[in-house]
This record gives C-alpha cells, sequence and structure tokens, in this order.
C-alpha cells in the first residue's frame, strides 16, 4: 500500500519538478504497468492537471545457474504415487461438476485466439483462477493445429501494427516489447533465456509529442493486457494439454484428472523427497540437475528447500517427515529439518544459514518469506507446493482474514530461482503445467485485498490539499474499489 502511495504522490512531484530523476526498480515489478502509469495517465488523471511524462526502460540481465523444472505430472511419474477418484487428494464431486460446466459452457476456453470484449471482462476477472482445462476429447493433430493457428494470429497481428507505424511515423515500444513477449514464449527455453540474457537496453518510449497525438487510456491499455494475456494462457493450456497426451502413461494422466491440486499433499512430498535422495545416491546428481555445477564435496549434498502456505503447515510436515518409513537414515542418510518462517526467533531463523555437518543433508521447510527475503547458498533442490497464505479482505462484511491461495507467476519463478543461486539444481513443482497456466501473472496489489481506513488517513494527513480520499486514491496505479473506500470512511466517521 505504501508503494502505490507513493508512487502516486512521485507523479505528481514530477508534475511540478520536471527536472526530478526517478527511478524504479524491481526483479519481478510488471515494467511496463509501471511505464504506462506515467507515460499514459487516465482520462481522471488528465482532468487532475496530470500530464504524461516521458520513460525509459533498463533491462538488466541477471545471472543464475540454470534449473530444471518437473511439473506434477513428472513428479506423478518418477515416484509413481497415484490418485484415485475415492483418494483424499481427488477432487470432490462438486468440484468436478463445476469443471464439467466451465468446459461445456465457456467455448472460449479453448480458443487461443479469442479477444475479450467489453462485456466479457467482469466474467475475465471472476474466472481467471479456475482450474480449467482443455477438453478430454481433443487429440494431439488438433492441439498442432490451433497452436500453430495462434502463431499465425500473432504474426499476422505484429505484421499489421508494423505498416500502421511506417504510415504514421510513430514508435510505439510496448507493443514491441509484448510482441517479443510472445515470441520468447513460443521459442525454445534455452533459445528464450540466451535472448534475454543479451546485453541491457534502453527502451525510449514515446515522446510526449506522440503521447498527445496518441493518448492510449489507462482502461484501454487495460483491456489490451487482458486479452493478451488471455491469448497467452490458451495457448499454454494447449500446449500443456499436448505436452501430458504425448510424455506420460495412463496412470499420470488419469491422476492428473482426479487430483485436487489446492490440497496439501504430504504424502507427495514425501515420496518426493525420498525418490530424490534415492535417485541422487543411485544415478548421480547429474541425473537430475543440469550438467555443467561444479562437483560436490566428498560426503556433503545438497540442500532442499519446501515452501509451505503457513507456521501449522511447516511443523506437520517436518513431524510426518520426522517419522517417515521412506526416510530411515540407513537409507537416505541423516537428515535435519529446519523451519523458517516470520514468528520464528532470531536465533533460529539463523541455523538455516549453517553448514550441516559432514554426512548431513539440509531440510529447509519454509514460507514465502525464502522468497526473496533470504538466500541459503546451498539449496540445490526447491519443492514448491504453489500455495501461500495472503490477508483478503471482504469490504461487505468489514473482515480481514488469512486466506490459503495459489501463489502468481512471478512468486513461483522465485522460488524456482532460489535452487540456482550458486550451482544449477532442480525445481519440483507439486502443481500442473495446466494449473501453472492459469496463475495471475503477478501478485494482486495490496491496495485491493486490505482494510483502507488507515490509508485514508494516511492520504488525508500527506495530501489534506488534494481534495477527497477517494478522489485522490482514484489516481492510484490500482485504485481501490469505490464501495470499499465509501465504507472505510463511513466507518472512520462513526
Amino acid at each position: 500500500v505504501d508503494s502505490d502511495v507513493l508512487l502516486l504522490l512521485l507523479r505528481r512531484v514530477v508534475q511540478k519538478r520536471p527536472n526530478l530523476k526517478l527511478v524504479l526498480m524491481s526483479a519481478t515489478a510488471d515494467a511496463d504497468l509501471f511505464a504506462d502509469y506515467f507515460q499514459k495517465p487516465s482520462k481522471r488523471a488528465n482532468e487532475n492537471a496530470i500530464k504524461a511524462v516521458e520513460t525509459s526502460k533498463i533491462t538488466i540481465p541477471g545471472f543464475t545457474h540454470p534449473v530444471k523444472e518437473y511439473y506434477l505430472e513428472d513428479v506423478f511419474q518418477e515416484t509413481r504415487f497415484l490418485v484415485g477418484q475415492k483418494s483424499k487428494y481427488a477432487k470432490t464431486a462438486v468440484e468436478k461438476k463445476r469443471q464439467l460446466a466451465l468446459l461445456e459452457n465457456e467455448e472460449d476456453i479453448v480458443d487461443p485466439n479469442a479477444l475479450l470484449s467489453s462485456s466479457d471482462d467482469e466474467d475475465y476477472d471472476d474466472n481467471r483462477q479456475a482450474d480449467r482445462e482443455v477438453p478430454e476429447s481433443w487429440d494431439v493433430a488438433e492441439l498442432d493445429e490451433i497452436v500453430a493457428s495462434s502463431k499465425k494470429q500473432k504474426k499476422k497481428n505484429k505484421n499489421d501494427e508494423d505498416n500502421e507505424d511506417d504510415e504514421d511515423d510513430t514508435s510505439d515500444s510496448d507493443d514491441d516489447d509484448d510482441d517479443d513477449d510472445a515470441e520468447d514464449w513460443a521459442l525454445n527455453k534455452n533459445q528464450a533465456a540466451k535472448k534475454r540474457a543479451s546485453i541491457p537496453k534502453l527502451s525510449p518510449m514515446t515522446n510526449n509529442n506522440n503521447i498527445d497525438n496518441n493518448e492510449t487510456t489507462a482502461d484501454e491499455n487495460m483491456k489490451r493486457r487482458k486479452e493478451e494475456e488471455e491469448r497467452e494462457r490458451q495457448t499454454e493450456l494447449a500446449l500443456a494439454r499436448k505436452h501430458l497426451e504425448e510424455n506420460y502413461s495412463d496412470d499420470v494422466k488419469r491422476s492428473i484428472q482426479n487430483v485436487d491440486e489446492s490440497v496439501l499433499n504430504y504424502e507427495l512430498i514425501e515420496n518426493t523427497l525420498s525418490a530424490i535422495i534415492r535417485k541422487e545416491f543411485k544415478e548421480g546428481m547429474e541425473s537430475i540437475v543440469p550438467k555443467g555445477g561444479k562437483p560436490m564435496e566428498k560426503d556433503t549434498y545438497g540442500a532442499f528447500l519446501i515452501f509451505m502456505p503457513g507456521q501449522a503447515e511447516i511443523l506437520k510436515l517436518i513431524r510426518v517427515l520426522e517419522q517417515s518409513r521412506l526416510l530411515e537414515v540407513s537409507e537416505v542418510g541423516e537428515l535435519d529439518f529446519l523451519p523458517l518462517y516470520g514468528q520464528l526467533s532470531a536465533a533460529e531463523q539463523r541455523r538455516i544459514f549453517q553448514k550441516p555437518r559432514l554426512g548431513v543433508r539440509k531440510i529447509v521447510v519454509a514460507t514465502n518469506i525464502a522468497e526473496t527475503a533470504v538466500t541459503i547458498d546451498d539449496i540445490r533442490y526447491v519443492i514448491d507446493t504453489g500455495r501461500q497464505k495472503e490477508m483478503r479482505y471482504d469490504s461487505e462484511r468489514g473482515l480481514s482474514c488469512l486466506e490459503d491461495c495459489w501463489v502468481s507467476k512471478a512468486q513461483a519463478k522465485q522460488r524456482r530461482g532460489r535452487a540456482g543461486r550458486t550451482t544449477p539444481g532442480a525445481c519440483f513443482r507439486l502443481f500442473s503445467r495446466t494449473q501453472f497456466a492459469n496463475f495471475e501473472n503477478t501478485q494482486a496489489p495490496e491496495m485491493l485485498r486490505t482494510p483502507l481506513q488507515s490509508l485514508v488517513l494516511n492520504i488525508k494527513s500527506m495530501a489534506p490539499e488534494s481534495g477527497t480520499a477517494k478522489e485522490t486514491l482514484s489516481l492510484a496505479l490500482t485504485p481501490p474499489d469505490e464501495n470499499a473506500l465509501d465504507l472505510a470512511v463511513q466507518e472512520l466517521k462513526d
């Protein structure tokens, strides 16, 4: 929330001090979204004397060692863990009926080239996180045709945009960036990585004259982003279905169809941990992680980092693993289980950075605090449940609650990167490729999921001359719901 308010105020300062240089840095944020906030103000912002500001983007490629990704399908195949229809980890009958209804009633789910009309925006927001899959009746040939059609349509759109640019003598680097992203996604992973790892590039945005002549409102920009995200999601779903059909056994396919991925599967984590250690002992580390890393010292082992939603889940998993018959010392060696969560004492937290004794393997079980806040050098394997605890606010009932929910794609990538800090590693994602395709690109802004009373007071204290809190916050990067603001103001008055 503080960051959003700071951006709002800084945009006003830049209007009065055009010589001020403002630098925004982030490893995970959507750079285009922030650039558009300054470069393409909304109509309401224009009415409040907020003018467009020329911006530039600098991309500095980071370095991490290669990390091999395994998804739920791969884990089922490797561990031979099966989920039947009557399993406690299977979807309920209600959930299955809901998914069948989605597949039968929403034809756009299987159309990678479908665009959202303005009337579809609300449904799109409500259904993004639904566990939607490509229908079982599709065969590989049909999937190939859909993917090829999607690529052909993107190429045609790019050519049309290039022709328009030639006629108007204007440049729109935002569109170019979007096209590059779509092309990168379709490339081989290694080719995409090389392309993104090229030398840093400075991408100047369109100048103020072009902005004034060809103004794109924030609403139009957001609609364009949603349409592009939906096209990419549909293509990812088709590719995920094709990959499942071509590469996995019938037992794995049935398990993927049956499993409720939102349920924490402690048995699967136990089996996955055991299978990785045993395979490393039997076939060597190179059978799991990409080749080329420095060899491990004698009697030392790569550490594990397991992501869990919260403290209670962490402590339960450690109890399960400590009592596991699959993790006997005589078979997998001695394991040292270390919890990591926000309420842990400083002394306990420091233990995760210490090297274990010779012959002992470190297993760190953590919340999302380990995504970016800490770096553990000897982590070689990551097991990601894809779940987190997130504060949500129900404005209608005026209640805040801590909900167990899916992470975003950006967060999943951050978790993956924990395994490649100092050496090649592997990330085992306990969710399918289909589920990953349905993830939000980034986490919802805190302004949209927390109580607004304190925010209203902060706005009135920091910018008393700016009008009502509702008017001021309507100019934020991600404005909160107007009804939620009205309720917050009324509660403060009461």
